[in-house]
């Protein structure tokens, strides 16, 4: 078999071009529309995924002036940070500045649905720093002055008069606790 391969060097490895009965590669699996498949399948995954883009841009769209009102409710800086960035854009080349308006204007629902998360975003915040500080510094209550006019106690101390006289006059017992607990509910 040694001279075999000596005198017919093609015959030395497999995956390389052979004359007996490959006549290409055989590293692909010998499938001929293998390729092609792929091809179809990668398009039809990139066209449902234009689809599903497209609904969710549509719904985005007539979102977008919820959003953008509901950005101003929450938190109306967050817009007019926007355009002071817009604005510095402007001043810093004016080329980017038109490029940043036109990508605004087409993209406005993009646009409005990160401002509105933007809003909701810095209203977390400051709500978690409120809480923060309020259990740091602990929270104000409300609270009524008090007048310093002496509080008239006598018909408290007649009460408590006339309990003492009651529990001398009766005979001690195991019970008296349990009285006392019962009389401070009269």
């Amino acid at each position: 078999m040694r001279l075999v391969y000596w005198f017919y060097p093609w015959h030395t490895n497999k995956n390389t071009m052979t004359f007996n009965r490959q006549s290409y590669n055989n590293r692909g699996g010998g499938q001929p529309f293998g390729s092609i498949t792929a091809i179809i399948i990668s398009l039809a995954v990139l066209v449902v995924l234009f689809f599903l883009a497209r609904f969710v841009f549509n719904i985005l769209y007539y979102l977008s002036p919820i959003f953008l009102i509901a950005t101003l409710v929450i938190d109306y800086k967050v817009v007019w940070d926007y355009l002071k960035w817009v604005r510095n854009l402007y001043r810093r080349d004016i080329i980017i500045g038109i490029g940043a308006t036109i990508l605004s204007i087409f993209g406005f629902p993009i646009l409005s649905a990160f401002l509105f998360g933007k809003a909701l975003f810095r209203k977390r915040v400051k709500d978690a720093a409120k809480q923060a500080k309020e259990y740091q510094e602990g929270k104000l209550i409300e609270y009524e002055e008090v007048d310093d006019k002496p509080l008239d106690l006598k018909r408290l101390e007649e009460q408590t008069r006339r309990r003492e006289q009651e529990r001398s006059s009766r005979p001690s017992s195991r019970d008296d606790s349990s009285d006392e607990y019962e009389d401070l509910f009269e």
